[in-house]
């Protein structure tokens, strides 16, 4: 542990000189406030988006286990980049590791009237699940790495969806959320979909914290995301896990 940290900081303070001290995403500058109106969205992002990330790492893991080797995946592999190329010509953000995606949540969410459009939110939830579907294809057919960012961008995707649904329902009435920032909401809903899909809160917390370069205010509701993100993804896989033991007892 010592040495891992000591090699963090040494490659930390390096990059400063060539990188300066940038963000990893474009995003115009944003305040948070901390509300009653956000804690709710917080817990509300967190469990779906730990739900959604449950199943996403249910699919990572199935398509690991069963991944292709030798000259299948050679055979196969060039199936599945000319499948995403295809799609990739009229949805483009999916291609590469997800920073794109990433990119065009934040953008999407920088600018209130444009998140809250139904036919944004369509294409995000398009491309989110496009995301996912061709990041299990690359899984399945033999690749390896690559899911920290397709949870971060799938989960900045369904935060501006959900800040949506609230800020155009009739939810609106009961919680005016006027003052919650989107790009918060996108945020918190990058780090609860990666803090469920890799069962690892404090990780997820600090990585997205760090590329973002998160205000202090959202360090703690993102924290708080994370926790309610990993609590709902063990929930249901003990609910599952308990009904599988259930039904073969029978």
């Amino acid at each position: 542990m010592p040495f891992a940290l000591v090699m963090n900081y040494v490659a930390a303070f390096v990059v400063e000189f060539l990188l300066h001290h940038s963000r990893y995403y474009n995003i115009s500058q944003f305040s948070c406030v901390i509300s009653w109106q956000i804690c709710v969205l917080t817990v509300v992002v967190g469990a779906a988006c730990g739900l959604v990330g449950y199943v996403f790492r249910l699919g990572i893991i199935w398509c690991r286990t069963h991944a292709l080797r030798g000259i299948q995946m050679l055979c196969f592999m060039p199936v599945a980049g000319l499948v995403i190329g295809v799609a990739a010509c009229w949805f483009p953000h999916i291609m590469g590791n997800g920073r794109s995606l990433s990119q065009l949540a934040f953008s999407v969410a920088s600018f209130p009237y444009l998140a809250e459009s139904s036919h944004i939110v369509t294409i995000l939830l398009l491309l989110a699940m496009m995301k996912m579907l061709a990041t299990l294809l690359v899984l399945r057919y033999g690749a390896s790495g690559g899911v920290l960012q397709p949870s971060i961008s799938t989960g900045a995707c369904f935060g501006v969806i959900l800040y949506a649904i609230f800020s155009t329902s009739a939810l609106s009435q009961v919680f005016d959320i006027s003052q919650v920032s989107a790009i918060s909401v996108s945020i918190i809903g990058a780090v609860s979909l990666l803090a469920s899909s890799r069962k690892a809160p404090i990780m997820a917390w600090l990585l997205v914290a760090e590329l973002v370069n998160a205000p202090f205010a959202l360090l703690f509701l993102m924290l708080f995301a994370a926790i309610v993100s990993n609590c709902v993804a063990n929930c249901v896989e003990r609910f599952i896990s308990h009904f599988f033991a259930v039904t073969r007892t029978r």
